[in-house]
């Protein structure tokens, strides 16, 4: 994939520590919040914000340019989708370091300039993210290792066992919330990456309908022989949601799944590890029959079975073509941004 990436040196601009992008669809006082976030903080590096607009009908781009004038806005007359937009911004970003924010997101300077320092003394990470929370102040998101059949059965079995005994066990699937670890990917609502990694692996792959971008994207960088690195000791306060229209169908979740496993592990492995974990999910849940009175976990524990065994019978169905797979889920149903 060839780069997309501006060259502020070829044309005489200074080039900046950090490019902030913004992807929003029909998303103003989320934005709002988000860009008052960044400007209000301290964000002691030299940085630029760049706001794509993916064709809002809610007044989003004309309160950037009232609100927010310095801010960069790149308009699109339609939904472009998540990566699309974000290769468009790669296009004329300036910053040594990239960062892909969530309009949904309250991000604190300190936070940034954090993940940049981590990104200054580690020169073969190519990808950093903060710990994500809800705004509850709950967790959501401390990124995840890359999936492998081991791995896999690891953490599913040992999820009955107490945390500091699965630590022992497992260490490789189980890190506290505010630790530094070296993951296989990360949540996509906040990632800060090298522009010089970029160069070599290209931007965000356009061929996902939804989700599952920043998961390929890691996954590139990392077979490039990057790394990519899980940031606990600082935090952003993610919605989760606030960035999507509507539910996304099932069917829709299973063909992009399938797509995302094409792109990285491939089908066969992936059925490989989803029949593990319908094995390992079976254990759990027969545990949690025998174990526990909590009627609402068992009932989780079921769904999460039954949805495990969809994706290995998706996984081994003939494959839905991209445009069959939105021709029921057009462009202004689409997300904009990843949750």
């Amino acid at each position: 994939m060839r780069s997309c990436l501006a060259d502020g040196s070829s044309s005489g601009i200074e080039p900046l520590d950090l490019s902030v992008i913004i992807v929003s669809f029909n998303t103003r006082d989320l934005l709002a919040q988000c860009l008052k976030s960044l400007t209000s903080g301290d964000l002691r590096v030299r940085y630029e914000i760049l706001v794509v607009d993916n064709g809002s009908k809610d007044g989003s781009a004309e309160m950037v340019g009232l609100r927010f004038p310095d801010v960069i806005l790149v308009r699109n007359a339609e939904n472009l989708g998540f990566a699309k937009a974000n290769n468009q911004a790669f296009a004329i970003a300036r910053g040594r370091y990239l960062l892909l924010l969530n309009s949904d997101t309250v991000a604190q300077g300190d936070a940034i300039v954090a993940l940049v320092a981590f990104l200054e003394i580690h020169p073969k990470a190519a990808v950093v993210g903060p710990r994500i929370l809800n705004f509850d102040a709950t967790l959501q998101s401390k990124g995840c290792q890359a999936p492998s059949i081991r791995l896999m059965l690891w953490s599913l079995t040992t999820r009955v066992l107490p945390f500091k005994t699965r630590r022992v066990i497992a260490p490789q699937c189980f890190w506290h919330d505010d630790e530094v670890v070296q993951v296989g990917w990360l949540s996509g609502c906040c990632l800060l990456v090298r522009r010089a990694a970029v160069q070599t692996i290209g931007g965000l792959c356009e061929d996902f309908v939804f989700y599952g971008e920043e998961t390929e994207w890691c996954y590139r960088a990392r077979k490039a022989g990057f790394e990519v690195w899980y940031f606990g000791q600082r935090m952003i306060r993610h919605l989760g949601g606030g960035s999507t229209i509507e539910p996304i169908p099932e069917a829709l979740q299973l063909e992009n799944y399938k797509a995302l496993c094409r792109r990285t592990v491939g089908i066969a492995k992936a059925v490989a590890m989803s029949s593990v974990a319908l094995a390992a999910r079976v254990f759990v849940l027969l545990h949690a029959c025998l174990a526990t009175r909590d009627r609402k976990r068992r009932s989780n524990l079921f769904v999460q079975l039954r949805y495990e065994a969809k994706v290995i019978r998706h996984l081994l169905s003939k494959t839905t073509s991209r445009s069959e797979a939105t021709r029921e889920n057009p462009p202004d149903k689409q997300h904009a941004t990843p949750t």
